[in-house]
């Protein structure tokens, strides 16, 4: 059996590829995680590869009567129980000593980018791709082929959930006054276009990095890489075998008449 990875509209499986992580070490604790205690790990958003991912730039318009609605989320949102007197004044003393002279100055833009960067850290991402056949993503994230990736059915309702990457030119505009969660969205969902090759496809959560359990039905392969050792692929059997799995096992060949990797059946 081979595995054909084109298809129309939504794939019918993604995949996650891995480095075979040492012995001791925190990927190892992760890919325990994955194939004995069912969980996926959430990267928080500020820790991936891309500096500029999740990264937007932000709309900086700032009138007074847009700082004064900000100003009064603000001071509500730390002190639910302030007094609707004690808010306004707060807010008036804010606008008085906010000097709007700075507003669309390169440090005002650099500080609204700041206070976005703390989103970031709590905007949570587990990456698949839409690809298995990619010499460049088994070189890049399964350690030059040594490594394997495992194989996710995109009907499973928590694997579902996983949202197309948008590859664009310009990074999404954020007005971060804004409470329309459709935004977070967008940015969790925007790569610029050199990542394209990846195919990338997200499942996002807002607030929760971390383990999450899944479905372990929705694990139905492991990919074996082409430069992997045996010993790698015996660790990886015994963990499945620990972690009730039957996982459906494949090895990655070089095709004959191209730069693809076929994936057949063992």
């Amino acid at each position: 059996m081979t595995i054909t990875v084109t298809f129309d509209g939504n794939p019918t499986a993604l995949y996650k590829f891995w480095a075979m992580p040492g012995e001791g070490t925190q990927e190892e604790s992760y890919l325990r995680d994955l194939l004995v205690g069912h969980k996926l790990f959430f990267q928080a958003a500020h820790k991936l590869n891309d500096p500029f991912d999740c990264l937007p730039a932000i709309y900086t318009a700032f009138t007074p009567d847009r700082a004064k609605m900000l100003f009064e989320r603000h001071i509500r949102s730390e002190t639910p129980d302030v007094t609707d007197a004690d808010c306004a004044a707060e807010v008036e003393r804010r606008v008085t000593c906010f000097d709007f002279s700075l507003v669309g100055t390169p440090e005002f833009q650099l500080g609204a980018r700041d206070a976005f960067k703390e989103h970031r850290e709590v905007m949570a991402v587990y990456c698949l791709s839409a690809r298995v056949d990619s010499v460049l993503m088994w070189s890049h994230y399964a350690k030059n082929h040594t490594g394997f990736a495992v194989r996710f059915d995109y009907s499973d309702t928590f694997i579902g959930e996983a949202q197309r990457v948008r590859y664009v030119h310009k990074r999404p505009l954020i007005d971060p006054g804004s409470r329309d969660e459709r935004n977070m969205y967008v940015v969790l969902l925007s790569k610029a276009r050199d990542w394209k090759y990846e195919q990338e496809w997200r499942i996002t959560r807002i607030g929760r990095p971390g383990l999450h359990k899944f479905n372990p039905k929705a694990l139905t392969g492991i990919v074996f890489g082409m430069a992997m050792p045996q010993l790698d692929r015996d660790r990886l059997r015994a963990l499945c075998g620990e972690g009730g799995f039957e996982p459906k096992f494949y090895q990655a060949v070089d095709d004959a008449r191209s730069f693809n990797v076929q994936i057949v059946e063992v």
